[in-house]
């Protein structure tokens, strides 16, 4: 399956979904998902990008993930 349909499925399911991007790529999302909420990262910045994972989840659900150390 591909991702549309994933995201299909999921809102149609009443989940929550939540989009992440390569800030490079925003441009090429089709039009109809260009303003959704999404987050973006720098292409290899895994760690910026699992900070503002944990930030999303923090402000919108109140809590913490645990990470592996």
């Amino acid at each position: 399956m591909n991702v549309y349909f994933e995201l299909g499925f999921s809102m149609g399911s009443d989940k929550d979904v939540l989009l992440i991007s390569e800030e490079e790529l925003v441009l090429n999302l089709p039009s109809d998902l260009r303003n959704w909420e999404r987050l973006t990262y720098k292409k290899g910045d895994c760690e910026g990008l699992k900070e503002k994972v944990s930030r999303f989840f923090i402000d919108n659900y109140g809590f913490k993930l645990v990470s592996e150390k």
